[in-house]
């Protein structure tokens, strides 16, 4: 079974506000928040952190976590469920899943030609030829998706692998469930995910702010 949750964060660009936010997190994602320039970074990293604990804290406490050897975050303990997160522009995802799971979000953009012709195979490349515009940042979604899947990350390069289009169900070559769809935001986002077992999509929860806070 997989969830996806959602949280709109771009409250947190206010100064007040993300103190708030900082105070309800641990001091490791205090410190990764407080590292970033950037305004919308920062809410977004504040924001992903409160979306943790809510999700997996236990007594108000937050959720323990190690890494694998590529970076991807995973929780300590045993019967825990799989995670991983992503955002884009004013909202953060989190799949839930009971197997390996990987999601990414990409805000939709104008087709870049570049990445296309560097990363995407031949076959990718005829199905984005469709509708480049409207269809690049959904490729390039499950492009990372996949890569966070595995657990390499962008160490896997994405030119070596093929991923369905559309995705939607089982994927044999690739040995991963998919889900893809386009998040109603402005700019809209094209989301992927993909799990480790031919399971269904529960549903997706869309959590106000406050209610994490």
């Amino acid at each position: 079974m997989v969830k996806l949750y959602t949280v709109c964060c771009a409250a947190l660009t206010n100064d007040k506000q993300l103190n708030d936010a900082l105070a309800k997190l641990d001091a490791a994602r205090r410190a990764r928040v407080e590292r970033l320039q950037d305004k919308q970074k920062r809410a977004q990293c504040a924001a992903a952190g409160l979306l943790l604990t809510y999700l997996f804290g236990r007594d108000e406490q937050p959720p323990a976590l190690t890494h694998g050897s590529r970076g991807k975050p995973y929780l300590i303990g045993e019967g825990v469920p799989y995670f991983n997160l992503s955002h884009s522009g004013d909202w953060v995802f989190c799949a839930v899943a009971d197997s390996e799971v990987g999601l990414d979000a990409q805000e939709r953009t104008s087709c870049r030609d570049k990445i296309a012709e560097r990363w995407f195979t031949d076959s990718e490349r005829v199905w984005l030829a469709e509708d480049p515009d409207g269809r690049f940042a959904t490729l390039w979604a499950k492009k990372e998706a996949y890569c966070k899947f595995t657990g390499f990350g962008l160490v896997l390069p994405p030119s070596s692998f093929t991923v369905p289009c559309p995705a939607d169900g089982w994927d044999e070559d690739n040995r991963c469930c998919w889900r893809e769809f386009v998040f109603a935001a402005e700019p809209a986002i094209a989301v992927a995910v993909c799990c480790g077992m031919d399971d269904s999509f529960d549903e997706i929860v869309d959590l106000e702010l406050n209610k994490i806070l």
